[in-house]
């Protein structure tokens, strides 16, 4: 979708609603690894930026890439921040006893 030569809406959506259906659950270390989070930045703003450049028919497609990709990006912070709680949470327990 960043790199491609003729990005179209079509092809940004499928791939998304592909990786919205993983089943895997998402951890820290597979975002630092994947650097999936710093993708999908690129990837919304990369689709903005096709958005504003293409005909009025693709804008709405583009809207729907844009979306899920950024719903992708908040659900991998909440998963983030949440592990991260956790492993706060697990410290402080550890330390007090």
């Amino acid at each position: 979708i960043v790199d491609a030569i003729e990005p179209t809406s079509e092809r940004a959506i499928d791939i998304l609603s592909a990786l919205s259906k993983e089943p895997q659950p998402i951890t820290i270390e597979i975002l630092e690894s994947t650097k999936l989070g710093k993708v999908l930045v690129k990837t919304v703003k990369t689709c903005k930026r096709h958005k504003r450049t293409s005909s009025e028919n693709d804008c709405q497609q583009w809207d729907g890439a844009i979306s899920t990709a950024q719903q992708l990006l908040d659900k991998y912070k909440a998963a983030a921040d949440a592990e991260a709680k956790a492993a706060t949470s697990k410290k402080k327990q550890a330390n007090s006893t």
